[in-house]
Parts: structure tokens; sequence; C-alpha cells
């Protein structure tokens, strides 16, 4: 029970901060991609009854933001209105959830000093203002599924029996992790990195790491090809380029 209230106190601390954050900086005016990603190709062909299952894995820039949008349709039809106050109090929502899980892991997992040093780390860290962004910007939701996921994926995968029912589960949050955004492919890729080294470092592993390799090249592989290379982002690029600054 105890281990249960540590838990809970670490998420609402995380929570608060967020809403505080909210509540004194947070505008109900949309911002940037709201008006496109979200008035003009979610809500207005829902509202019209021209809303079908492709549009929410379609392209949102190199991005495909299934969960979002998701989570975007629920909040509108829930709340009756388009109001981004709404939608950043249930994004909050999101990084308490994986705070959470950590912060359980370390109970579970760490020594009692450890594990008390390991929860209020992550507790600053996640209630710190660093993302403000994200936290203000109410459509970043697919920034912490991103997080989300990875963090269940890769633990489910070194942590889970291999080939066990809930390592299946692991490799699921990673194929669904391609449908956060276009990051979500990293999850995969950081799978696949660390377990050919503890092939490299263990050669005995090697019969035992081997189908973790395999679905996650499979998985990587489809998260590549559904990355699409945006014109538009072009001359972004461009910018950032280290030879552009030489003048």
């Amino acid at each position: 029970m105890q281990k249960w209230l540590f838990v809970c106190g670490g998420c609402f601390a995380v929570l608060g901060a967020k809403l505080d954050l909210i509540n004194v900086y947070g505008s109900q005016v949309p911002f940037v991609d709201q008006w496109g990603a979200e008035r003009i190709s979610l809500y207005r062909p829902w509202l019209q009854g021209n809303l079908v299952w492709s549009d929410l894995f379609a392209p949102h820039m190199e991005h495909r933001i299934f969960f979002t949008r998701v989570l975007d349709l629920l909040v509108l039809v829930l709340n009756h209105q388009w109001n981004p106050r709404v939608l950043m109090t249930v994004n909050a929502i999101i990084p308490v959830v994986f705070c959470g899980l950590m912060i359980r892991w370390g109970i579970a997992n760490l020594p009692k000093l450890s594990a008390c040093l390991f929860a209020i780390l992550i507790v600053l860290f996640f209630s710190s203002n660093v993302s403000y962004g994200n936290t203000l910007w109410a459509f970043q939701s697919h920034f912490y599924f991103c997080i989300l996921f990875s963090i269940l994926h890769i633990c489910l995968t070194f942590l889970a029996k291999p080939l066990g029912w809930d390592w299946w589960i692991g490799q699921v949050f990673g194929f669904a992790n391609l449908f956060t955004n276009a990051g979500g492919v990293l999850s995969s890729l950081a799978v696949i990195i660390f377990t050919v080294w503890c092939c490299i470092k263990w050669r005995s592993c090697w019969k035992q790491y081997r189908n973790i390799i395999l679905v996650n090249i499979i998985i990587a592989s489809v998260g590549i090809l559904l990355t699409q290379n945006v014109k538009e982002n072009d001359a972004v690029r461009h910018i950032y380029r280290p030879e552009s600054y030489r003048d």
C-alpha cells in the first residue's frame, strides 16, 4: 500500500506542475499546426461526416500521428467543442502515466534509498518546465505517446520472457510507436543496436536474441517505409546545415 501511495504522490506532483503551467500560460487560441492538422484535416471532416479510417493514418508532414488524432477526436466528442486548454489538460495526463510506471519500476527493482532518489529525479525531471512547449501546445501529444510506447517497448522486450505473451505485447507497442510520430522508429533501432551489442559481447546469447533482432528489423523497416520525404522541409533542413552558417 505504501508503495502505491509513493507512486501516486509522484504522479500527482507531476500532474500538479503541468496543470499549474497550463493555468498560468495556457491559451484557448489554437496554435500553428492546430489550424491545419486539427481544424481542417480532422475536425471539419468529422463534423461533416466525411472522415474515414485512412484519414487517421494519413501523413502529417513526415509523421503519422494516429494516436494524437484519435485522442483529439475523443476530447472533441466528449467536450462538445474545440478547446485547446482542455486538450492540454488531457495531454498532461500522458507523461504522468509513464512517470508512474518508471517510479513503480524503481521501487520494484532498486534498493529503498536508490528507489527514493530515482523517484525524486523522475518527478523533478517531468515536473520541470523544460518541455513547456509540449505542455502548452495542445497538439503535441504524439511526443508523449512516443515516449510512453518506447518505454513499454524496450522494457517488455528485455524484461519479459522471449516470445512470451508479455514480450509480444512489447513488440505491439513498438509497432504502434510508428504511428505516434516519425521518431517512433527509434525504439526499434535502439532495441536492435543493444541486442547486437549483447550478442557481440556474449556470443552464446545469439540464439536467444535473434528473434528480437528479426522482429525489430521488420518493425523498423516498416517505420522507415512509412516515413515520407516532405519537400516543404528541404528549406528548413538547409537552414540547419552547418555549411549554411559559414557566411
